[in-house]
């Protein structure tokens, strides 16, 4: 018997909003929801988890919800900080068979719904799809940030579904990503998570591709749908460089972490805390050779953000390898269980 939303009996998919601080945002994608040119006997409902805002977030969802243009539209509040805690939430307060992560700066394409529900029952065994992105500028950007768009989060493969590998590193972007709930549960994700993810304003990352290689390693397929497009908007504030630079930073620091995760390997061996470990030096020549070109004003733009990822990969792979005993642990138990059961 198929699990079903409790809040809307016979839900078929749920639409997660985790949210912080973005009410003004979150109006916007609320409406691109209302907008949506579903089939009549489809079911589905809408979830805003609220991530500590401070905001009148709140009021946002309370009045859509008086307005009764979005089905099963609920509101909840998760106290820790952390789009990861965020996210858990939502799976934990749904109960729709699949789920689907809205980000609070995205509007969907009218068709949206409609789409990602064909797609995954047309493919039984993808326990994650990403969609097509596209980037609202609100200003024009400067070149060094239409070079860096896929660090916004650009995502364009191409006019055809592809499968992602089944071995070695990749991701799906969090925002419009399709999820089977039994893939996410396969996962242990939602018990042994590793990644923080956003926090407040710390631009970290690297929770959403946690959860997709984790639910490829439990077996389930990975796939980009250039069905479900999704806009998503990055306003002026984001376009500073300092801000992409803290961006690079956050995502250098993820990989040490994920490229254990990727690779299957034991942690406790040689080969799993490897990628870590053999980056460290990778990384530090390459983050003296950084410096060095800054210092010496040779594409200052570009080695800086090269200097930023390369130090944020250090960082990474120290708080890994010397401070992240209980990440290690968890992935430790997490090979032995699959090993035992193969």
């Amino acid at each position: 018997m198929a699990v079903v939303d409790p809040g809307v009996p016979g839900a078929a998919i749920s639409l997660a909003i985790c949210t912080y601080n973005r009410s003004r945002m979150l109006e916007r994608t609320l409406k691109s929801i209302a907008a949506q040119q579903v089939d009549p006997a489809a079911i589905w409902s809408v979830i805003v988890v609220d991530n500590r805002s401070t905001d009148d977030t709140k009021s946002v969802v309370e009045r859509w919800q008086r307005s009764d243009s979005i089905p099963g539209l609920t509101y909840t509040f998760e106290a820790r900080q952390g789009v990861k805690f965020a996210r858990q939430r939502a799976i934990r307060d749904t109960g729709a068979p699949l789920i689907a992560y809205v980000d609070d700066d995205c509007t969907l394409a009218p068709n949206w719904i409609r789409e990602a529900l064909t797609f995954m029952r047309d493919h039984p065994r993808a326990g994650a799809v990403g969609g097509r992105i596209h980037l609202d500028w609100e200003v024009p950007p400067a070149d060094i940030f239409q070079r860096s768009a896929r660090v916004f989060g650009l995502r364009d493969e191409g006019p055809v579904p592809l499968q992602l590998p089944a071995t070695g590193r990749t991701y799906l972007g969090g925002a419009g990503l399709v999820l089977r709930r039994e893939a996410v549960a396969a996962s242990g994700w939602l018990s042994d998570g590793i990644l923080p993810g956003r926090t407040g304003h710390k631009r970290l990352a690297g929770e959403d591709t946690e959860l997709v290689l984790r639910i490829r390693s439990a077996g389930y397929e990975l796939w980009y749908n250039p069905a479900t497009e999704l806009h998503h908007h990055v306003p002026e504030a984001s376009l500073s460089f300092p801000h992409l630079c803290a961006m690079y930073q956050g995502i250098g620091a993820q990989w040490p972490i994920l490229s254990v995760v990727a690779e299957n390997h034991p942690p406790e061996s040689v080969w799993g805390l490897g990628p870590a470990v053999s980056a460290t030096a990778l990384y530090a020549w390459r983050l003296a050779r950084s410096a060095y070109a800054v210092a010496r004003r040779r594409r200052a733009a570009e080695q800086r953000l090269a200097l930023s990822y390369a130090w944020g990969h250090l960082l990474g792979a120290w708080s890994f390898v010397f401070q992240h005993g209980r990440g290690r642990h968890l992935l430790v138990e997490r090979w032995r269980v699959r090993t035992a059961t193969r």
